[in-house]
């Protein structure tokens, strides 16, 4: 059994019944769907290009806070300190304009202060410390939901909304091309997680009672920020998955930039499963898959919820694609 299965449809409906909680994938009694008191059995994450790969923001590759007036990130240590300084920029100017910021405190505030120091990268050089700290998974959820790059990945607890933000961008992509057979081999993507059967292998209580050997810590966490003041997560029932870095001797290294999928199948490959489902539809089919999510009432103002949520949902509605 594969890690990542994919699975190939012919049309926006075949696509939308792939995704259906009655489905055949994910119909089963152990998803919870949107009700994270039942845990999250899959999580989706939609992208326009199947090329695309499962990588975060931050580590795409060197030049990713180039734009935000950073370095070029070559070795561990600049990727790091890159990161933690954007966020603090991020973090003090968003105070400056009497924003309010998740889980803010003197103690989180120290912390900022704390990870810039050399005490701080002397103790994840020798593995005393892993990155990103929990205190600081919060702050960079809302970060990551506004644009600077973080080491976070987003997905939804809700297969509809990935296919939206999967099916807009390929259908306005579409629209621009003039010869449309230029886009024959093109498709858009959702990907499923099943987070937390992942997670379970690093179970240390059910390691206990079955009798197994101890297992490590989890090297791949499941991030939930607040909802409050952040409407674009709650209306897209949106949350996170990050990679807990562990540097030791490795700070002048390279960077590690492999993909979810690659790194999970790397952690469980003496485990028969499937962990990844990866859903393509062709690029023509993406005025369509719009149609029929707008059906679902599925469009700009209610995955961006606000004024300009409206306006845009106006222009996507005539556009038509």
């Amino acid at each position: 059994m594969a890690v990542v299965v994919v699975r190939d449809c012919e049309g926006a409906d075949d696509f939308l019944d792939q995704l259906s909680p009655r489905g055949e994938i994910f119909g089963g009694t152990e998803s919870g769907g949107s009700r994270p008191d039942l845990g999250d059995a899959w999580i989706f994450r939609g992208v326009s290009d199947d090329s695309y790969l499962l990588i975060p923001s931050a580590l795409r590759n060197e030049n990713s806070f180039l734009k935000f007036g950073g370095q070029r990130c070559t070795d561990n240590d600049s990727q790091i300190r890159a990161e933690i300084g954007i966020l603090r920029q991020f973090f003090n100017l968003a105070d400056a304009n009497g924003l309010p910021l998740p889980e803010d405190s003197q103690t989180l505030r120290g912390s900022i202060q704390r990870m810039l120091s050399e005490g701080y990268f002397q103790e994840l050089d020798k593995g005393e410390e892993r990155w990103p700290p929990r205190e600081l998974w919060s702050l960079l959820g809302i970060g990551q939901h506004y644009g600077i790059p973080t080491c976070l990945l987003d997905w939804s607890r809700r297969p509809l909304i990935a296919a939206y933000f999967a099916a807009q961008e390929a259908a306005q992509k579409l629209s621009e091309i003039r010869d449309v057979s230029a886009a024959e081999d093109k498709k858009l993507c959702v990907w499923a997680f099943a987070v937390d059967r992942f997670a379970s292998r690093f179970d240390k209580e059910d390691a206990s009672f079955f009798g197994e050997q101890r297992p490590p810590a989890a090297p791949i966490v499941k991030v939930t920020a607040p909802h409050a003041h952040n409407p674009n997560l709650h209306a897209q029932d949106g949350l996170f998955t990050v990679e807990l870095r562990d540097v030791k001797d490795k700070l002048n290294g390279p960077i590690d930039r492999k993909p979810l999928d690659e790194i999970v199948g790397e952690l469980l490959s003496d485990r028969d499963m499937t962990l990844f489902h990866r859903i393509r539809l062709p690029w023509l089919h993406a005025p369509h898959l719009m149609w029929r999510l707008r059906q679902e009432n599925l469009n700009r103002a209610t995955v961006f919820p606000g004024y300009a949520g409206v306006v845009q949902a106006l222009e996507e509605e005539a556009r038509s694609y």
